[in-house]
């Protein structure tokens, strides 16, 4: 099976290296001083599961044939930016599997191409760029994949890729349903995302601060309430589970989206506080601590996109 990571960044790069190190035939699409990086002296994971070192590694900076399977691994807002290196590496039979933030990412790639290529997908890893060719793994022993077929069926494709994963020594799961651990997924870092912004501290802090802990709960609350409205199927105790999930976090740990935010950097503020203001407004639910959140952190966000 020949592979492609489009997006070779904290996420891209440490499934990319477990892939490649267990012999499969992996590509990574990286620019710039990261592209020049790998290409020289390989790509580097630091991790706090065991340090990886790919040498040599299949680097492109553009994807000039098609592949097997596609992991489309950059943030989201990325997505439309990569529309031509998804187009030209997605053949007859290729499968994209996206791992990115938010609940946008499949809606964002059936813009592109036919929907039928595409799964649904998640990970769970706290991981960024060290530096140009180093990836750092800082949390989250063991980085978990989710996945699974948008209709829930148990397919050829999904069966494949969980032999792969397997093969590999990742964590994963194969769900029959996708949309909820989608959906999970989403009101955790968006919830921990908007509030870790917000305070601009690590969790540790702004769980440990009364205020602040009874905010993030909150903005959890809300984002339940939108996911009901919707039929996402969560359990009735998905509101204990996300605190419980939040809690266990390593107390300096700090989401991708506070960290760019923190950085002045573009971040993924439209596609996780966004996203849930524009879904509960189609839903008809009032969402006032997430709108608050995210009004407030929106005029830095257009500024560094204005000159971006």
């Amino acid at each position: 099976m020949t592979i492609l990571i489009i997006g070779t960044g904290g996420v891209g790069g440490f499934f990319g290296a477990k892939l490649a190190a267990a012999g499969f035939d992996v590509t990574f699409m990286a620019r710039g001083a990261h592209f020049d990086a790998i290409k020289t002296n390989g790509l580097r994971v630091k991790s706090i599961d065991g340090d990886m070192h790919i040498f040599p590694a299949k680097v492109v900076q553009q994807p000039e044939k098609t592949y097997d399977l596609v992991v489309v691994a950059t943030k989201v807002y990325h997505i439309t930016d990569s529309a031509e290196a998804i187009r030209q590496a997605t053949g007859p039979d290729t499968t994209v599997l996206p791992l990115c933030n938010g609940i946008e990412a499949n809606i964002l790639l059936e813009n592109i191409i036919d929907k039928k290529h595409i799964l649904g997908g998640l990970c769970r890893i706290f991981s960024s760029i060290a530096e140009p060719g180093v990836i750092q793994h800082t949390g989250f022993p063991g980085p978990t994949i989710t996945f699974g077929e948008m209709d829930n069926s148990l397919s050829e494709r999904v069966i494949a890729i969980e032999t792969l994963l397997t093969k590999s020594g990742i964590k994963h799961v194969l769900s029959n349903e996708i949309q909820v651990e989608i959906w999970r997924k989403f009101i955790f870092i968006a919830s921990t995302s908007l509030v870790g912004a917000a305070t601009r501290v690590p969790f540790g802090e702004f769980i440990g601060c009364e205020a602040s802990f009874n905010l993030l709960k909150n903005i959890i609350r809300e984002m339940i309430s939108v996911a009901r409205a919707l039929h996402i199927a969560l359990p009735d105790n998905e509101f204990e589970r996300q605190l419980e999930f939040t809690i266990k976090q390593p107390p300096k740990a700090t989401t991708s989206m506070q960290r760019d935010i923190l950085e002045g950097k573009v971040s993924e503020l439209e596609h996780q506080g966004g996203a849930l203001v524009r879904t509960a407004g189609a839903a008809g639910i009032d969402v006032p601590y997430t709108t608050a959140i995210y009004a407030a952190l929106l005029p830095q966000e257009l500024r560094t996109r204005k000159n971006y």
